[in-house]
Formats: C-alpha cells, sequence, structure tokens
C-alpha cells in the first residue's frame, strides 16, 4: 500500500491520511494483534486522537483530548476484535471534530456525545473491514478518510488566525517566553493564549514546555546523555529546572524514565 508507513510492524499498521488532510491529522493506525499485553503510559499529545473500537458487545469510539500529562488506554473492551486510531497534529482536534480545544483537555469522551453521526459512520467502516466486507486495509483507510474530509469545514478569521500562530510557535525554540513569543507573531499575551487554547487546548508557555520535555524524553530513550548538558541544550536555566518539569508532566524522574523505559510507548512518527 502506498500510504503504509515505514514505523509499521506485526501488532499496528500505520498509514498516511489523504493529503488534503495531512496538515491536521498525523497517521491512521490499525491494530492487527489482540493478544494480552501490558496497557504503556502515554507521553502527552497535544494533537489528541480517535479510537474506533469493536468488541463482543459492540463497537465504541473514544476522542482523547489533548493530554498535558502521562495517560493510559483504561479498561480494554471486552472481546476486541478490531481496532483503528486517527491521530491527529496540533490543531487538528478543533478543525475536524470539535471548535474549542480546551474543552477536551486531559478527557475521553464518547464520539457519540460529540458528533453521533460520524460515531456511527466510522463503526461501520470498521465493522465492514472486520467482517471482510469493506475492501481490506485499503478500502478502511479510503473509508477513514471519506469520513474525516466530510467534517472539513471552510474555517473563519479567527480560526484561521489561530493556525498563523500555531505555525509559528511550532517553529520557535522551546526556551522562547510568552512574553517574547507574543511580541514575535505581534499579538498581546492575552490574544495568543485565547487562540492557542481554543486551536490546541493549552497557552504557548504550557505547550512549549512540553513540547521540551518531550524532546529530553527522546534524547535520554536514544542517547546516553547526562543531565547536565542536556538541560544545557534544551535551554533550562539549570538542571534542577529540568528535573522538576520533567517530573511534573511525565510522573517520574529523568532517572526514573531511563531505568524503565518499556513502560512508556515508544512513538516513533512525528506527530508535532
Amino acid at each position: 500500500m502506498q500510504d503504509l508507513l515505514p514505523a509499521s510492524g506485526p501488532v499496528f499498521s500505520y498509514h498516511r491520511p489523504t493529503a488534503v488532510l495531512s496538515p491536521y491529522i498525523a497517521y491512521y493506525s490499525v491494530q492487527h494483534w489482540f493478544g494480552t499485553f501490558a496497557s504503556p503510559r502515554f507521553l502527552p499529545d497535544l494533537g489528541g486522537s480517535l479510537i474506533i473500537s469493536l468488541g463482543a458487545s459492540g463497537g465504541q469510539s473514544v476522542v482523547w483530548g489533548p493530554f498535558t500529562l502521562v495517560t493510559t488506554t483504561g479498561p480494554q473492551v471486552r472481546g476486541l476484535c478490531a481496532r483503528c486510531f486517527v491521530e491527529f497534529r496540533p490543531g487538528g482536534l478543533a478543525r475536524l471534530l470539535y471548535g474549542d480545544a480546551s474543552e477536551l483537555r486531559d478527557t475521553k469522551t464518547p464520539l457519540e456525545q460529540i458528533n453521533a453521526g460520524l460515531a456511527h459512520a466510522l463503526q461501520e467502516q470498521l465493522y465492514r473491514y472486520n467482517s471482510g466486507s469493506g475492501g481490506g486495509l485499503a478500502g478502511l483507510m479510503q473509508g477513514l478518510n471519506d469520513c474525516m474530509l466530510q467534517q472539513l469545514r471552510p474555517q473563519g478569521g479567527p480560526q484561521a488566525q489561530a493556525w498563523q500562530i500555531l505555525r509559528s510557535l511550532q517553529s520557535c525554540n522551546t526556551g522562547q517566553s510568552a512574553a517574547g513569543f507574543a511580541g514575535m507573531v505581534h499579538y498581546s499575551q492575552r490574544q495568543v493564549s485565547r487562540q492557542l487554547n481554543a486551536l490546541c487546548g493549552v497557552a504557548p508557555k504550557e505547550y512549549l514546555r512540553i513540547k521540551r520535555v518531550k524532546q529530553a524524553a527522546e534524547q535520554l530513550r536514544n542517547t546516553g546523555a547526562a543531565l547536565e548538558p542536556l538541560a544545557l541544550q534544551l535551554r533550562y536555566y539549570d538542571t534542577a529546572h529540568f528535573v522538576r518539569d520533567f517530573q511534573r508532566i511525565l510522573g517520574v524522574s529523568p532517572a526514573q524514565y531511563r531505568q524503565n523505559m518499556s513502560a512508556f510507548y515508544n512513538e516513533k512518527l512525528d506527530c508535532l
């Protein structure tokens, strides 16, 4: 399949969305193995996601809002036999599902409470895939794209303005202050905070703090970097500030994270 991403494996396959949706959706994933395994801890994710599941008692679709702390999948669907995920980029949730992402921050909400029609359409796509009547993986990807494309509406001035602010935020260094960033984009701090909260669930300061901690987690996972030079590289004032931020967001110290990395989901795809 042309949309298959290289991180795919025997348990999950990862698929690109259609090009029109790529600014808002990082990827789709499909679960192919349903044996017993420990639920990992997920690092904060400011994009949010949509989990569509089919089990012995029927289907369910759950919207994960932007998460600012570590979370887990929670109770498993009984008799799980099919599951797929829509992984949003920051801002994608507000663009496609719900206009104010701050109201979904750190929540897991049944999609039926937000958009019952979309919940039904997505469940139908997963049911057809699982029953063998939906054209396999290619058919499921086409169905997911069709469902999400129907959610794409013309955006008004405020949201377009918020997207410009978000793009500027994504390109600036993680040590930037809130006041410095507001000056850079020529808006007041209050305007910037209001726009970003609606679009991706957090203000600029929290966005950059989470991004910086996730960069630190990636460095700890992939290198043997000592904490002091890593803190300086990530523009912290000192190692103590770095450790405090890391522990507040991930719930463990950098040393504890390094000792128990297998407990955390290893995100191989760039969602930011």
